[in-house]
């Protein structure tokens, strides 16, 4: 073997390892281990009077740090929708599956819109249209003496 191919098969040795390596440890911090072994945790969102009897509800929510048993370490605030139809009642997170935009539920024309890319869902949360990849996410809801308490991963 010539001392420039050994040089040559030593580089391209070196660089494979260097990737390999590379790629190994992004996806190891990259994917979302954390998220998906996280346990939901159940808040006080409302009333149970305060349900909808049918169609779609925008609950406005802010759950204090100090005042939760879940020990947050800052106050959370944001939306989730109930929706009441026929067959079930359930909540849906409002945040769009292509970016991350929150959507917004279009009265008349019964279904959420995001207001970024176009995306429209159903009131199931399913994609009617658009670059969303996937369906609203559903977050876990009881009635439990009558309080209405939904789940997050925190």
């Amino acid at each position: 073997m010539v001392r420039r191919e050994f040089i040559k098969k030593l580089i391209k040795g070196f660089f494979i390892l260097t990737t390999s390596v590379v790629a190994i440890i992004t996806t190891w911090f990259l994917y979302p281990t954390g998220i998906r072994l996280k346990k939901y945790t159940f808040f006080d969102l409302m009333d149970e009077e305060a349900l909808p009897i049918k169609g779609v509800r925008r609950v406005d929510y802010l759950f204090k740090a100090d005042q939760s048993g879940a020990k947050l370490s800052r106050d959370m605030a944001g939306v989730v929708y109930i929706v009441n139809n026929t067959k079930k009642i359930f909540a849906l997170s409002p945040v769009c599956t292509h970016l991350g935009c929150l959507v917004t539920y279009n009265r008349h024309k019964n279904e959420f819109i995001c207001p970024c890319h176009g995306g429209r869902y159903d009131t199931e949360g399913v994609v009617l249209g658009g670059p969303p990849p996937e369906p609203l996410t559903r977050l876990p809801l009881t009635v439990e003496n009558g309080r209405v308490f939904v789940g997050f991963k925190i």
